[in-house]
């Protein structure tokens, strides 16, 4: 069944709004720094499954927009604009590879990419003042670690994505489809 053009809109924007609103407790909870975004990218998921890529895009860059906006925590903004908030379309883009090796190449390559540049611009481009001075006192030895760890905390993130998918297509999708 092909979904009208305004009922997709309205999805997107009511999802949008869901979402934006997720980013808001990033900045009232400050140890949800890359929980909040992680969470807010679920709208975009749902949109590059039920929907399209495309769609999902448009979501993405609709929820980048409005958080670099409307939400004051901007590690939290940036996190989702240069990684959570694309990442589920690269992640069906990536599987469809059907070649483990070079996916999780790409996955963590990606990753790494992303994560080092939103770092980066919020550091030396912008200089956002809370986050110049948490990295003040670190060391390069402790960045790394700190890059390191990202990496495992990201390949959690990916196991549990696809464990999301499968029970969303297993539990939720065939419920959602009878009505």
């Amino acid at each position: 069944m092909r979904k009208s053009d305004s009922y997709v809109i309205a999805l997107g924007g009511i999802l949008t709004a869901v979402s934006i609103t997720i980013m808001f407790m990033g900045s009232m909870i400050p140890f949800a720094t890359f929980a909040v975004p992680a969470m807010a990218s679920l709208t975009v998921l749902f949109f590059v499954m039920e929907l399209s890529k495309t769609t999902a895009f448009i979501v993405y860059l609709s929820i980048s927009i409005l958080s670099l906006l409307l939400v004051s925590d901007r590690e939290v903004t940036f996190l989702f604009a240069f990684f959570f908030g694309h990442y589920p379309i690269l992640k069906a883009l990536f599987e469809n590879l059907k070649r483990k090796i070079l996916e999780y190449l790409l996955k963590f390559s990606v990753f790494n990419i992303s994560i080092i540049s939103a770092y980066f611009l919020m550091l030396k481009i912008f200089g956002f003042e809370a986050i110049v001075k948490e990295f003040a006192d670190y060391k390069t030895a402790f960045l790394l670690l700190l890059l390191v760890l990202g990496n495992v905390t990201f390949f959690v993130y990916d196991i549990a994505l696809t464990r999301l998918i499968i029970l969303y297509i297993r539990l939720i999708r065939p419920k959602l489809k009878r009505r």
